[in-house]
């Protein structure tokens, strides 16, 4: 097998061109299918990084006559907590192990620098609950959840930008919102709930009666399960003591995973564009098989004189599959590399309030899955013409060699931010229809060139007949066109189609609009006849006499 792949390197090297356009398309592929890949690994596969995280479930009220209002339905349906509504569940329930409930702030930090930080609120009981230990120092007491306190947790990252990684950080004190706290505890490294990571994390016992109040709606309230307990358990369970207080006949509980509440309405658009990287790479594939049986209408004569000195159908196959894992392999390295440049920028696309978007990266979790595409592609693509090559009989092969033919804010801010998962979307789904139409036009190219490959003969006499240049032009250049009007015709209408499937991710743009069809026909009607050029070109350069000879 080395000896194979070190004749199939000597293969490509002697020809750059075929081999570099071959790599590029495996790489474009690869890459992108890596790139979102980490994205949706991140964000859906991965579980959370809390003990026990399937335990883990969110506490909302709602209140269905608001539902029925599409401005106030996202809001009615997870509507946030009270103070009371908090202590009553945590007192009154039997469901859960425990109870907290936290929120994000953006306290202003006085210094050499003004400046606004990241910070966050939590219940004494909020980070114990999630399975989270101090890196150093404690983390807050039960009484600072009612009683005033200058108490302040701060980040393991801002601990060592902000102090130095000073070990004796615990008992000195930071100015937040005008007011001196004294940091007691250091998180650990990486910690993010949801949203930005905090750099610090206040108690609850600082705020102020009036923000305690039954009608004040402010706190989000994470739970722990019992073990054993259901979701129709617990809700069963608190429901009746949520809806205690002001016009319980307008309100009920919802009970959801931690996980579904996190990853939110980002499911499905990320299995989306996962599946449209993944129609990519299989173009991707497509084309390079068709590159390698185009090769092999130089290589069929080869074959035959192998076969009939006795080579093996096996040995073969595994000869012709050597050329196809060096173009994998090289693929695959160059596809990493990109993936490792295109993921940094598909986390800059991505909105801010992605869950855990700040985890994304090429790790070995993702290194493994593009070890395995990259394998997958090798057999996809070489698999075909590997073994259509391998048919080749002595006798017929050595008289006429043929072939077969075979993508705190301003308004505008607040604007930007909402539409910032849309974008997102578009962006990306914009990126991979550019190469998808690429790789249709290495396709288109790929399929000429070996239409003309197999043609040779027949060209040459057609000149040694008396046809002209652009007599032949026109013969490549018709069959390139017929292929063209062909993928329009069924094109067009299975875009039609498919747009119903996408319809609900546009608000306020028809998925059917006459103006962008036209745009999209005309430019793959222009990026085609570019691709047909080089091809009918060189038909209309053949020497019919060498072709003769050759026939």
């Amino acid at each position: 097998m080395l000896r194979d792949l070190r004749y199939a390197i000597r293969r490509w090297v002697a020809r750059p061109a075929f081999a570099t356009i071959a790599i590029l398309t495996l790489a474009l592929g690869i890459g992108t299918t890596t790139a979102i890949f980490s994205v949706v690994d991140a964000v859906l596969l991965r579980p959370l990084p809390w003990k026990d995280p399937d335990r883990l479930v969110t506490m909302w009220i709602v209140r269905p006559k608001r539902l029925e209002t599409p401005v106030l339905a996202g809001a009615a349906n997870r509507g946030v907590l009270s103070w009371p509504n908090f202590r009553d569940a945590e007192q009154q329930s039997t469901a859960f192990e425990a109870i907290g409930v936290w929120g994000l702030s953006r306290p202003i930090l006085s210094g050499e620098f003004t400046e606004v930080a990241r910070g966050m609120f939590a219940s004494a009981s909020f980070l114990p609950m999630l399975g989270v230990r101090p890196h150093l120092g404690r983390f807050f007491e039960p009484f600072e959840d009612e009683q005033p306190t200058d108490s302040v947790l701060v980040s393991y990252e801002a601990w060592q930008r902000r102090f130095g990684a000073d070990p004796r950080v615990l008992e000195r004190h930071v100015v937040l919102d005008e007011q001196s706290k004294t940091i007691v505890g250091v998180l650990p490294p990486g910690f993010v709930f949801e949203g930005p990571a905090p750099e610090f994390v206040l108690p609850y016992g600082h705020q102020s009666a009036s923000n305690r109040t039954r009608g004040n709606h402010a706190y989000q309230a994470v739970a722990r399960l019992k073990p054993g307990v259901t979701l129709q358990d617990a809700w069963r369970d608190v429901e009746p003591i949520l809806r205690a207080g002001e016009k319980p006949e307008e309100r009920t509980a919802r009970i959801e995973p931690l996980a579904s509440t996190q990853i939110g309405d980002s499911r499905r658009p990320l299995w989306m564009l996962l599946s449209a990287a993944t129609l990519l790479l299989l173009i991707a594939c497509t084309n390079v098989a068709g590159l390698l049986l185009g090769d092999a209408a130089a290589r069929r004569q080869e074959m035959a004189v192998r076969t009939a000195l006795g080579a093996a159908r096996r040995r073969l196959v595994q000869s012709l599959l050597a050329d196809s894992a060096t173009l994998g392999i090289a693929g695959a390295i160059l596809g990493v590399l990109a993936a490792a440049l295109l993921t940094p920028a598909v986390v800059a696309l991505a909105p801010a309030d992605l869950p855990r978007i700040d985890s994304v990266g090429v790790d070995a979790r993702v290194l493994a899955f593009a070890s395995g595409l990259a394998l997958l592609t090798t057999l996809l693509f070489g698999i075909g013409p590997a073994l259509a090559l391998s048919r080749a009989r002595p006798a017929g092969a050595l008289r006429d060699p043929l072939m077969a033919v075979v993508t705190v804010d301003t308004v505008s801010n607040l604007i930007r931010r909402s539409m910032a998962a849309e974008e997102f979307r578009a962006t990306l789904s914009a990126i991979f229809g550019g190469a998808a139409l690429l790789l249709a036009v290495v396709g288109l190219y790929a399929l000429l060139s070996r239409t003309v490959a197999d043609r040779v003969h027949e060209i040459g006499v057609r000149i040694a007949l008396g046809a002209r240049p652009h007599d032949v032009q026109h013969l490549i250049l018709s069959q390139g066109g017929r292929l063209v009007l062909l993928g329009l015709l069924v094109g067009l209408p299975a875009a039609l189609v498919a747009t119903r499937l996408i319809a609900s991710l546009l608000y306020g743009v028809s998925p059917v609009s006459a103006h962008v069809y036209l745009i999209v026909g005309a430019t793959l009607t222009a990026v085609s006849l570019l691709a047909m050029v080089l091809p009918s070109w060189r038909a209309s350069r053949i020497d019919p006499m060498a072709a003769l000879r050759e026939g």
